[in-house]
């Protein structure tokens, strides 16, 4: 038999979030109180997570696309109903930076079908939908799939080069803190982080 996994506060799982454990349900599960994207929260059962994988605004969001696509349980459904709840839901934890800011959704790609027709599917999982004008919205011209990396080089967050990504590496070998090189970069603390573990300039030697 394997392993039991370890679950902790903070552990994401698609759409949601795990923010604290609630008990055991009628069939002796585990259970969980988690946040949703949308801003909802659902409790569920621990070994159902990663199988449900928001508090139910998916499905809903399903009722905008036609129902003869298929791809309601696809990984380029769920990055098509994260786009549509951070555009248009102001209860979504992502809102401020989206919708809040006027990045809005194409009339076309309210529509499933049509947002399918023209990203196609996903490359691979590490690919998710990116903007290349981080001033405009969502639609096929500016729009494209791309992996985390390339996507950090497109964040209106990031000031980065080469160089500078190599002294922000030196940096934390030294003990330097996050907070503190991102203070004096001009930058936030998560792109800090996300330059430490190599998950954005991860190419840079």
């Amino acid at each position: 038999m394997g392993r039991s996994r370890t679950y902790a506060v903070g552990d994401r799982f698609s759409m949601l979030s795990i923010v604290e454990f609630a008990g055991v349900n009628d069939r002796g599960r585990k259970q969980a109180v988690c946040a949703c994207d949308c801003g909802a929260r659902k409790i569920v059962a621990l070994d159902k997570l990663g199988y449900v994988r928001s508090c139910g605004c998916l499905m809903i969001a399903a009722q905008n696309a036609p129902l003869t696509h298929g791809q309601t349980y696809s990984r380029e459904y769920e990055c098509w109903g994260r786009m549509i709840q951070r555009c248009t839901n102001p209860k979504n934890k992502s809102w401020a930076n989206y919708g809040g800011r006027g990045i809005t959704v194409c009339e076309k790609w309210l529509s499933f079908e049509a947002f399918i027709a023209d990203m196609g599917e996903r490359p691979s999982p590490q690919h998710s939908i990116d903007r290349k004008d981080n001033s405009l919205g969502y639609s096929a011209e500016n729009c494209r799939w791309a992996t985390r990396s390339e996507q950090g080089r497109n964040t209106r967050s990031t000031r980065l080069n080469e160089d500078r990504v190599r002294e922000i590496r030196v940096r934390r070998i030294t003990g330097e803190t996050c907070k503190s090189i991102a203070l004096s970069m001009g930058v936030s603390h998560s792109l800090i982080k996300q330059v430490s573990r190599g998950e954005i300039w991860g190419d840079v030697q």
